[in-house]
């Protein structure tokens, strides 16, 4: 459509510009020059034919987008205007037709925020891309958690990730006292290069190191924003300080940025220190592949370091192995089906809605 306007508008151009240049021609063959001096000086006069239609088809095309522009509010205008009467005339049968109409849209509208938010908005860390989340599989069955000697295992063999780290599956809850009132807080165990995995920026002080995860090092935490508000009042003398929990003294030595969120909605965060066995799953393990490596490439070199692990480890890791997938897929699989199936169903509510107004409309026509 728009191409066929445009040629239709460069044709009436070029007519425009012949019609002119003929008549010059005649003008100038009454006073006596032959026809073919005449087209050569109505060629001089004019000038330059192609600059001239240039500009002729600009300001056509700004002409006519100005037209439509103004013949659309204009029309908008009129649509408003008509509405406007037909709810003077009729308020009740308008209020319900906008009443189901506004059910229809408005459901619609939250579903797709939600599914694009859970399913397609890219995860809120560096190069999400690059991020792989760990599963154990055993006998071809999925289990979704890892043990900390297998976790070991791959972390310190494998060559495709540039950071390989874990996270307890679950928080615990912690008593936390000191000068201000005893509470509660949910806690969570963590590997100390869970954050660098991430990508993530301590809004103050520091992040773990590998000096904190040493069996009789220091005991240290690292506390959420949200929580560093609330209790700390966002005091930046809170970092070095400590704070005592479960009767233990640890000191603080970063806050999470602000709206940080991984798994957990945690107050604090540990490092882990703790080895348990091959058959206790209570890891999530989360990696980030290292440059140039591919999730193929990562997951041959798992399955070569599982196949190892089986020969060394029997009785544990017979028919074992690491299945990796990106972690946006991986935190959303489950919930994707569900998903698509209430975007279904609101989206009949929709239909519905429409088909009701229809039936008031005719039912109001007749």
């Amino acid at each position: 459509m728009g191409v066929r306007r445009k040629l239709n508008r460069s044709e009436s151009v070029d007519r425009e510009i012949q019609h002119h240049l003929d008549e010059s021609v005649d003008f100038l063959m009454e006073e006596g020059l032959t026809r073919e001096a005449a087209e050569r000086e109505a060629r001089r006069r004019f000038g330059d034919v192609h600059s001239v239609r240039n500009e002729c088809q600009h300001i056509a095309a700004i002409t006519e987008r100005r037209m439509m522009v103004s013949a659309a509010a204009s029309s908008v205008g009129r649509d408003i205007c008509h509405a406007l009467r037909m709810f003077r005339r009729a308020p009740t049968f308008t209020a319900t037709v906008v009443l189901v109409l506004a059910v229809g849209i408005g459901a619609n509208v939250a579903m797709f925020g939600v599914t694009h938010a859970a399913l397609f908005r890219a995860l809120g860390f560096p190069n999400p891309d690059r991020l792989v989340l760990g599963r154990t599989t055993l006998d071809g069955r999925l289990n979704p958690l890892v043990s900390l000697p297998d976790y070991y295992d791959h972390r310190d063999r494998s060559e495709s990730f540039a950071s390989l780290s874990v996270i307890r599956e679950a928080a615990l809850q912690h008593t936390v006292t000191g000068d201000a009132e005893p509470e509660l807080v949910s806690g969570v165990y963590v590997s100390v290069n869970l954050f660098q995995t991430l990508g993530v920026v301590p809004a103050a002080g520091r992040l773990f190191t590998t000096n904190d995860a040493v069996p009789d090092a220091a005991n240290v935490v690292m506390i959420s924003h949200a929580y560093w508000q609330r209790r700390f009042d966002k005091a930046s003398e809170v970092i070095g300080a400590t704070i005592p929990i479960d009767g233990v003294e640890h000191t603080i030595t970063g806050v999470t940025p602000a709206g940080f969120f991984f798994l957990h909605d945690a107050d604090i965060w540990r490092p882990l220190r703790s080895v348990s066995g091959r058959n206790y799953y209570r890891w999530i393990v989360v990696g980030r592949l290292a440059p140039n490596v591919t999730l193929q490439q990562a997951q041959s070199e798992s399955d070569v370091l599982a196949a190892q692990l089986a020969l060394a480890y029997p009785e544990s890791n017979t028919d074992k192995g690491l299945l990796l997938t990106p972690l946006q897929e991986a935190l959303t699989e489950d919930h994707g089906p569900t998903l698509f199936l209430l975007s279904g169903a609101v989206a009949l509510v929709l239909l519905i809605a429409c088909g009701n107004v229809a039936s008031l409309l005719l039912a109001r026509g007749s």
